[in-house]
């Protein structure tokens, strides 16, 4: 019984520390899950020792998106295609054109298998930054960041971060958030290894 106790303990501080891991975590939620379509939102935490420029994420049946953040960001959010993608994402702001080269991230099959089109978010470049608004920056390191909004019928996954120069900094799959806060989960899960460990003694 002692064994399995210690080992069961192990198992779960092995576990909350592997989530805590450097990486780049984005959770997805819905804020409203109306019929036929809902809105969506994203947390983004910045777990790395380098500044995010931007994100995009597989959204299949995405019509909309939007950055409500704080404006110290100063991003913005549009959907974009397969050949959107390819061909290097244009944005019409302050009347002038910029492009993301999401050509230098990744081909989308590869990035977004499954997928037809992405909900994009990123930093307006300095020369574009209208009068008098503050500067576009980054998401720095250990930052976390929400206001990421979407409107689809289903949540997505596959998600990819670029620094500055469009260039990949991190693929993964957002993290679908339930109605338990991340607290009271973890007290769950501890609750469920304690809960094994005391079916364990009783079979002694």
């Amino acid at each position: 019984m002692k064994s399995f106790f210690s080992k069961s303990t192990l198992l779960a501080f092995g576990l909350l520390l592997a989530t805590s891991a450097n990486a780049v975590i984005v959770d997805e939620y819905w804020i409203d899950q109306g019929y036929g379509a809902g809105e969506g939102g994203f947390t983004i935490t910045n777990d790395t020792n380098q500044a995010i420029y931007g994100f995009a994420v597989g959204a299949n049946g995405a019509d909309r998106s939007t950055y409500n953040g704080p404006l110290g960001l100063n991003w913005v959010s549009a959907l974009t295609t397969e050949d959107g993608w390819n061909n290097g994402w244009a944005v019409d702001w302050s009347e002038a054109y910029f492009t993301v080269d999401t050509r230098s991230i990744g081909l989308f099959s590869d990035l977004f298998a499954g997928y037809n089109q992405v909900v994009i978010y990123a930093y307006i470049p300095s020369e574009l930054v209208l009068e008098g608004a503050p500067a576009s920056r980054g998401l720095a390191a250990g930052e976390i960041e929400s206001g990421f909004t979407f409107v689809t019928d289903e949540l997505a996954s596959p998600f990819v971060t670029f620094d500055q120069n469009y260039n990949l900094l991190e693929t993964g799959d957002t993290l679908h958030v339930a109605t338990v806060p991340v607290p009271a989960a973890v007290w769950l899960f501890l609750s469920g290894v304690l809960g094994l460990a005391g079916i364990a003694r009783r079979k002694v």
